[in-house]
């Protein structure tokens, strides 16, 4: 990208250290006592944050009220073959 190679109107970035509790994308297996600390780490967040609930979020809504505006299908919506 930034080369100027490809070009992309969104992209997705999983910043989360070895993966997002144990989600997809994980890229190794972990074991209890890593699983348990992510749950506790992102439990304690999620009581911190004052919006819990992503149609909450004022720059969620503007995105989709703006630039997604009659293309979130399209663009954010995958269909996997049978």
């Amino acid at each position: 990208m930034k080369s100027g190679e490809v070009s992309y109107d969104f992209v997705e970035v999983m910043a989360c250290k070895r993966g997002c509790i144990t989600g997809g994308g994980q890229p190794t297996p972990i074991g209890p006592r890593t699983k348990k600390a992510r749950f506790e780490g992102m439990y304690d967040i999620d009581k911190a944050a004052q919006i819990k609930l992503s149609n909450e979020n004022p720059f969620v809504k503007s995105l989709y009220d703006g630039i997604l505006k009659g293309k979130e299908h399209k663009l954010l919506h995958n269909e996997y073959p049978e």
